[in-house]
């Protein structure tokens, strides 16, 4: 099923082409795309999905003020650190392939 995590973005706000938007992450980019940030959705979300590609998408500025946090890039994860405006600081950790 190539749909985006429901837990990660809503059908609303869905870019049109997503099912070969996923197509691309999971066939051209395996072992090599370890997360997917994106924004729109105005609560947020964060899923994994089934290739482990981490889905990320931030919280908007119209709900929540000063709405960003860094990400710190190590061997084997991302660190979303020092969350503000409602983004959780978080560890997205490589799926084995992606691992160095």
């Amino acid at each position: 099923d190539l749909r985006f995590p429901p837990c990660a973005a809503s059908p609303r706000t869905m870019v049109y082409d997503s099912e070969e938007v996923l197509k691309i992450l999971h066939e051209e980019g395996r072992g090599q795309v370890v997360a997917y940030l994106a924004g729109h959705l105005h609560r947020g979300g964060y899923a994994v999905d089934a290739h482990g590609i981490h889905h990320v998408t931030v919280q908007s500025p119209l709900n929540f003020a000063h709405c960003y946090a860094i990400v710190d890039v190590h061997d084997d994860r991302l660190e979303l650190v020092g969350g503000k405006g409602g983004i959780p600081s978080r560890t997205l950790p490589f799926p084995p392939m992606a691992s160095r």
